[in-house]
């Protein structure tokens, strides 16, 4: 990037560093492990037998909780779009929600989608345990297709972000949140003009504010704005469960970007430079340079076919990344 700049320097407008997309995994620490699901049962619950139907009671009482409050708060619940290329981003497709809160933090709406993802299931075992128990039941992790809720919601500190929430145990979560809003939060609260067009800002009146302000954002502001939201709409536990499960939902890293974006004054430049790491990445990387393919090494005897593509697209401007 230095070098980048030392030869296009004069050509560029102002360049800024910040955090792009997040994703963090929040889960319940004392509810990951079938032990733990039965202590927690038998000991804080007091239910002897883990059934099906014990499992399915939370998951009916959570879902009947997210209808009894998205109707009173008048919050629109619909069916996640499909997948590109078929349908439209979930972020696309919430955007005339989220002007219909008119700037006012809260729930834009709730999306529904079956996906898979962790769970527990219990089934009897095929042999008496020693015991002779006849209430004894195998407690098991695996990943099922079931529905999770995505909460679209517009934060103070962090702008538009959601919160996706499986409805099965042990309830865990992901949240999903872009450092540009971020910035863009703090530049208005601020008063810095500027001009936003996606994951870009495209101008600003302070250079040193904007990245001043992408500096701020901290592992501790993120972990307090997702613990925020994931009170508000997570399954609902009593305060003795509460205290079981002290302290909560604790949050890991599963996808950070960090983005370097260079505005420059005019295009050429970019587009000389971009039709050049073209024809370097035709040369470098053709196919009879190939050694790997998905994990396997190619060699005399492969009888597959490799050939060098260039396919050209129309993108409106050059990108280069």
């Amino acid at each position: 990037m230095e070098r980048l700049l030392e030869l296009l320097g004069p050509a560029v407008q102002f360049v800024y560093t910040c955090w792009d997309r997040i994703v963090l995994n929040g889960y319940l620490e004392r509810l990951q492990r079938p032990e733990n699901l039965v202590y927690f049962f038998h000991d804080v619950v007091g239910i002897a037998c883990i059934e099906p139907a014990v499992l399915e009671q939370r998951t009916n009482a959570y879902k009947a909780w997210v209808r009894r409050v998205t109707d009173e708060l008048g919050i629109p619940v619909l069916a996640a779009p499909p997948a590109p290329p078929k349908g439209v981003r979930k972020e696309d497709f919430v955007q005339p929600f989220y002007r219909r809160l008119k700037g006012e933090p809260g729930i834009a709406c709730v999306l529904t989608s079956m996906e898979q993802s962790r769970t527990f299931v219990s089934y009897t075992p095929q042999w008496t345990p020693p015991s002779g128990d006849a209430n004894y039941r195998f407690i098991k992790a695996c990943r099922k297709r079931f529905l999770h809720y995505y909460w679209y919601a517009l934060d103070p500190v962090m702008g538009p972000m959601s919160v996706r929430v499986a409805s099965y145990f042990p309830f865990n979560v992901t949240c999903y949140l872009n450092g540009h809003s971020f910035v863009a939060q703090e530049l208005t609260r601020a008063g810095v003009r500027f001009r936003k067009d996606d994951n870009a800002f495209l101008a600003v009146a302070d250079v040193a504010a904007l990245q001043a302000a992408a500096d701020r954002l901290s592992a501790a502001v993120l972990q307090q704005r997702c613990s925020y939201w994931v009170r508000r709409v997570v399954p609902v536990f009593s305060p003795a469960e509460r205290a079981a499960l002290h302290p909560g939902y604790r949050y890991s890293m599963a996808q950070m970007e960090l983005a370097t974006d260079i505005v420059f004054k005019r295009s050429a430049p970019l587009k000389a430079l971009f039709q050049r790491a073209c024809e370097l990445g035709v040369l470098v990387g053709g196919a009879e340079r190939t050694t790997q393919l998905f994990g396997r090494h190619i060699t005399r005897r492969y009888q597959g076919k490799l050939q060098t593509v260039l396919d050209q697209r129309e993108a409106g401007h050059p990108v280069l990344c």
